[in-house]
């Protein structure tokens, strides 16, 4: 427990360490920790590689960049959840923001038939 109103579960398996918070008013944090062996460069291709984002997130199934600025991207995603017995299918309309140098990758859900809001970042070390 973080606070009196937060509820704290943490999950580690195989390298990889996630905490997930339930937050008074319905929001969620989630915050993992990943160790590999790949390098930096490596895995930002990966993060930044939106087409191909459903060869590496078993949720998705399908992941197109419908605008590209510089440092910018915005990625329609389609695919589904899974939570205990319960399953559905989404389609989320993502601004993914990169800042490379610093090995960080943002993102903020503009449209979502699954998420109320949504912010994330992958950072790199």
């Amino acid at each position: 427990m973080t606070d009196s109103s937060d509820d704290e579960s943490t999950h580690g398996d195989n390298g990889m360490h996630a905490v997930m918070t339930y937050r008074k008013g319905r929001t969620y944090k989630i915050e993992s920790n990943i160790d590999s062996s790949a390098n930096k460069e490596a895995v930002l291709d990966v993060l930044t590689d939106y087409p191909n984002h459903s060869e590496v997130f078993s949720s998705i199934n399908s992941s197109r960049v419908v605008v590209r600025r510089e440092h910018e991207a915005e990625v329609l995603q389609e695919g589904k959840w899974n939570v205990l017995w319960l399953s559905g299918r989404f389609q989320t309309l993502v601004r993914m923001r990169e800042d490379l140098p610093r090995g960080r990758v943002l993102s903020h859900s503009l449209k979502s038939s699954i998420f109320h809001a949504h912010e994330g970042e992958w950072r790199v070390m």
